[in-house]
């Protein structure tokens, strides 16, 4: 699973039960000094008070077992060396203020009461760049932060190879019922009203509409559509555009290219809490409801993970092993015609993936798929991974080309009944009558569901709901799919 949190630099020091928890679990934690997406002054009454923040914050936090590194600051090394904020015309000035400020006040303050590795700045070259590195989103040292809205997500040709990828996204909306919440309405100010006032991504709620447009085929006056299905195919649109970054970055996981880049190490998305209802890129939305995209990373971020992409001639399929050891592993592919819900076609593929390695195992051609599916765009690969010995096993869909439009889904006539209540969770059987893609469950109030945001095409499953405070009426479970959303577009 995820094992680092970080701790964003434009956000607020974390309190002693944060650290301590993560001590407990074992998860790492980055920390960033709360210095953010700017330049800030070097006067010496601001530095002074700079220089007993950090001191104070280093010797609390570095007492834990669960701080990896301490960070400067958050993109203000980018924002200076790409011109952000006009300071190009007097940047000898601004260097020296920035150095001012980073090496010689914050790191040297720190240097000596941290025993992590301190890094000036994320994104940064590391050790190997300097203090101001000359290109700080470099691909061959250090990490990077990568936003592209305006491609299409799903063409891995338009993505980095970085060292480390420590921030990327995309944003989506809360649940229907976490806006009501907020702003007590119903109608559709809650998307053209309330949630623009509240987007702090310039243009946000248009690039968000673009990029559903360009996944699912052109819906017109998007924010036409009912609420629910806006949130469902935002929330869609995210899951499955950073689980694309995430396949990507991990296959090339101990692999270096003809130019270098390569052997990344490491895997961080944005974001995963957040602080008000609103358009984020969040994974969990404030009223600690998961998003489509908290259950689709949970997969990815398994110890051995299998991964599916199109590179517009075959489908491609990798598996990703950070284990010291080899293990087997078992992909089961099924094609179907959407239309039909009918399997067209069988593979399986076994093997033995090596340690710390990332490897091609299999790939089927467009030739190959459209002989046994002559309408391409209606059908697509339902994808099993297991490893048996580390209990790991995951569904998910792979499909030949970069967007979800042109299918003609039929209705799976989905169900969820709750069949048993137990103490602090929920049994809920799930039925249907055919293949139903990307089943979303949502229940009255906020928990976690055992299994959600997957492909069903078996008539029966049953699955778990743990509400965080089990109360009276719970729980009342909605369940939908693509196609409840889909054939009304």
């Amino acid at each position: 699973g995820i094992n680092t949190l970080r701790v964003w630099g434009g956000g607020v020091y974390q309190s002693e039960e944060f650290y301590q928890e993560a001590d407990r679990r074992g998860v790492m934690i980055w920390q960033e000094f709360m210095f953010a997406c700017s330049l800030y002054p070097a006067d010496l009454k601001f530095l002074t008070n700079v220089r007993e923040e950090v001191v104070e914050q280093a010797r609390r936090i570095n007492t834990h077992p669960s701080v990896i590194l301490f960070s400067g600051n958050n993109e203000n090394k980018q924002g200076l060396q790409e011109n952000w904020y006009g300071t190009n015309a007097n940047k000898t000035l601004y260097v020296s203020e920035y150095m001012k400020l980073n090496a010689h006040t914050i790191r040297e303050s720190v240097r000596e009461l941290i025993d992590v590795p301190f890094l000036m700045s994320s994104p940064s070259n590391g050790e190997s760049g300097g203090w101001v590195d000359d290109d700080p989103q470099s691909q061959l040292a250090g990490d990077i932060h990568f936003y592209d809205y305006l491609n299409n997500c799903l063409n891995t040709s338009n993505l980095p190879v970085p060292r480390f990828a420590s921030e990327f996204g995309f944003q989506s909306y809360p649940s229907l019922k976490t806006l009501r919440k907020a702003f007590h309405c119903k109608g559709v100010e809650l998307f053209d009203t309330n949630t623009e006032h509240r987007q702090h991504l310039v243009n946000g709620n248009s690039l968000l509409y673009d990029q559903i447009n360009r996944m699912f085929g052109n819906l017109g006056d998007i924010v036409t559509l009912s609420g629910n299905t806006l949130v469902y195919l935002s929330q869609l649109n995210q899951a499955l555009c950073v689980s694309s970054q995430i396949a990507h970055f991990g296959r090339h996981y101990n692999r270096v290219l003809e130019d270098g880049r390569g052997m990344n190490s490491g895997v961080m998305f944005w974001q995963l809490n957040d602080v008000w209802a609103a358009p984020t890129w969040s994974a969990v939305d404030v009223n600690l409801r998961p998003k489509m995209l908290y259950y689709a990373v949970k997969q990815l971020y398994n110890p051995v993970a299998g991964s599916a992409y199109w590179n517009t001639t075959h489908v491609v399929f990798y598996v990703m092993n950070q284990l010291d050891r080899s293990v087997n592993f078992d992909f089961d592919l099924f094609l179907y015609d959407a239309s039909s819900a009918r399997s067209l076609n069988e593979w399986g593929v076994k093997g033995v993936s090596d340690p710390t390695s990332s490897t091609e195992v299999f790939s089927i051609s467009e030739t190959n798929l459209q002989q046994r599916c002559s309408e391409l765009q209606k059908c697509f690969v339902a994808v099993e991974f297991r490893v048996e010995s580390e209990g790991i096993e995951t569904v998910n869909i792979a499909r030949p080309g970069f967007d979800w439009a042109d299918l003609d889904l039929k209705n799976p006539s989905l169900t969820a009944e709750v069949v048993e209540e137990k103490k602090d969770r929920v049994v809920i059987k799930l039925k249907a009558m055919g293949v139903a893609l990307w089943v979303w469950l949502e229940a009255n109030q906020p928990g976690m569901f055992s299994h959600n945001f997957f492909p069903m095409y078996i008539p029966e499953m049953f699955l778990e709901f743990v509400p965080y405070q089990m109360s009276e009426g719970c729980c009342k479970i909605h369940v939908t799919s693509l196609f409840d959303h889909y054939h009304l577009m």
